[in-house]
């Protein structure tokens, strides 16, 4: 047995089979509701929670998605990114720990000045030099999940199977670049997560920093829930509310879980807005220098 990786695509859908009655979600046992149809209405469901979220103004660092571009083979100035890229919040260059340098955004026509413009699936820098490694934070609409056994794994990487076992693999150069992926299961490694840093359509090889245990046997993997950990709940009922208007037969009332789902989600968006840095107050010894004494 493997571990359950929270917000990978079997924790998911388990709280959904849960919330609509049907724990095994396989047609062969009711002959209503699929697994692949219930991943669908997750996936449905977590982007609608992410752009009702996005329009309610949470602030955008809690979306955020750190990448590592490497420059265009034959324009040094084009930064590849994913059509999952909805916003740049930052573009500098990380020289060392204590030691980045900022570019800042231009406008399109801003040809001889220093920073940044956003093209179509690209980032371009202009005027600028990269002495350490480009590092963009982005915001990205979520990742298609999915859930398969890998084809293998070495210590940085974890190669996609060509058809997963719910969902799809995807063929789009750079799709999984910031997303994160579970290991749920194998000889060794189960329930490892990591942001993928690169990845390689052509042969569907993620790129992640090096794993603690490297994978073996059977792996098992899912794809993460690209959302804070807070609206997992409110995802899941939203995901059993799209099935129950679809499937009359059952039983539980629309009106009740729509409630549900809308205080799950109103719980989650307080607390990513109310979320401060914390700290405490440092105090200071004022030195007495022999004046306490006077008034």
């Amino acid at each position: 047995m493997g571990y359950i990786v929270e917000a990978g695509l079997p924790d998911l859908l388990n709280g959904l089979g849960t919330e609509i009655h049907d724990l095994d979600l396989t047609e062969a046992a009711d002959g209503r509701i699929s697994r692949a149809w219930a991943a669908r209405a997750i996936e449905t469901a977590v982007r609608e929670v992410f752009r009702r979220l996005r329009k309610e103004k949470v602030n955008p660092l809690l979306f955020k998605q750190v990448l590592t571009p490497t420059a265009n083979a034959t324009d040094t100035e084009l930064y590849p990114l994913n059509r999952r890229v909805r916003q740049v919040l930052r573009v500098f260059d990380d020289i060392s720990t204590d030691n980045e340098d900022d570019y800042w955004p231009l406008s399109t026509y801003q040809i001889g000045d220093y920073g940044w413009v956003l093209e179509p699936d690209f980032l371009r820098l202009r005027e600028a030099t990269i002495n350490g490694t480009l590092t963009v934070w982005a915001v990205q609409t979520p990742v298609r999940q999915s859930y398969g056994t890998a084809d293998s794994a070495t210590a940085t990487t974890l190669v996609l199977p060509s058809s997963a076992t719910i969902g799809q693999t995807s063929v789009e150069p750079n799709y999984y670049v910031g997303a994160r992926i579970g290991i749920e299961s194998g000889t060794t490694g189960a329930g490892q997560v990591r942001r993928i840093s690169a990845y390689d359509s052509a042969t569907r090889t993620c790129t992640v920093p090096t794993w603690t245990t490297t994978p073996t046997g059977t792996i098992v993997y899912s794809l993460l829930m690209d959302l804070p950990d807070c609206m997992a709940r409110a995802v899941v009922l939203r995901a059993a509310l799209i099935i129950m208007r679809a499937d009359k037969t059952l039983d539980r009332a629309d009106d009740d879980v729509a409630a549900s789902y809308m205080e799950a989600y109103e719980s989650g968006k307080a607390i990513l807005k109310g979320a401060k840095i914390g700290y405490s107050t440092r105090f200071r010894d004022v030195a007495n220098l022999g004046f306490s004494g006077m008034s």
